[in-house]
């Protein structure tokens, strides 16, 4: 067993028995009296916070890994945070007895993050080159940049897996370019002419590819499809809008008028009156 798993069973065997001394707490738990003595102060200065005895349940710690793992890859890895930030972030979640949260090791848990990512893109990629027979790829293609990156990055993938076939950096989008790119990547799992149909923002390369290269049928997609029409409509929803807002404001500005010219005559009536 491992420290946590020792905690956590020195922990669930307190909460099952009540208060037991150190003698019959390591017969219990088949533990050395020094070691529940140890585990048991460990446990003990944890409990800081009242959410702290969630913390060292089985659920609970597996939770705990969960949401270092994800903040990790959400924030650190996918959006660029830095580990100071996250150290931080950990920080004001009163985390610190529980796990190491000092930039440094979070540093270094993410080095180990994106080298299991980068395996386990490997072990697919192989696998996927084991497959003997031919599949049916349904694909869709765009090309990305990023600020202060040189070059533009081809990208081909399966729409029903989400496997990336192809992620290449290159210097220009053209047809040419993106069918060697796509052949070889194609060529590389065993898999020349499985696309079967190709979505696009239906740049011309990329039309050029599916009908010409691929020889299968060239899909628009939805994104840019519904932008065209968020456009054509959004201008018009825009107007009505605004000339809405100027005839709400007009009738608020006529109601306040009237409401002060009414003040106004009611207090000629009630000084006439006297």
């Amino acid at each position: 067993m491992n420290l946590q798993e020792r905690c956590q069973k020195v922990y669930q065997t307190t909460c099952q028995l009540g208060f037991l001394s150190v003698r019959a707490l390591a017969q219990a738990t088949n533990l050395s009296k020094s070691s529940v003595h140890r585990l048991s102060q460990k446990i003990k200065h944890r409990q800081n916070y009242p959410e702290s005895l969630l913390w060292e349940t089985p659920e609970g710690y597996q939770w705990l890994r969960l949401l270092v793992f994800a903040t990790i890859y959400i924030f650190g890895i996918k959006h660029g945070v830095g580990s100071e930030a996250v150290s931080e972030f950990f920080h004001l979640l009163r985390l610190k007895s529980q796990i190491g949260i000092s930039p440094t090791a979070l540093r270094r848990l993410e080095v180990q993050m994106r080298s299991q990512i980068l395996a386990y893109g490997e072990q697919q990629h192989q696998e996927v080159k084991q497959i003997n027979s031919q599949l049916e790829i349904f694909a869709g293609a765009d090309e990305t940049f990023f600020p202060g990156f040189d070059g533009i990055i081809l990208v081909l993938m399966d729409l029903v897996s989400g496997y990336i076939i192809l992620e290449k950096k290159t210097s220009n989008r053209k047809y040419q370019t993106w069918f060697d790119q796509v052949q070889t990547a194609l060529m590389d799992i065993g898999q020349l002419g499985a696309i079967k149909s190709l979505v696009s923002d239906r740049a011309k390369a990329l039309i050029q590819l599916a009908v010409k290269g691929m020889g299968c049928q060239s899909i628009p997609d939805l994104f840019h499809a519904m932008r065209c029409l968020s456009r054509s409509i959004g201008v018009r929803l825009g107007g009505k809008l605004a000339c809405t807002k100027k005839k709400l404001q007009k009738t608020g500005y006529q109601l306040k008028a009237g409401q002060e010219r009414r003040e106004e005559l009611g207090g000629e009536f009630n000084f006439c009156s006297r």
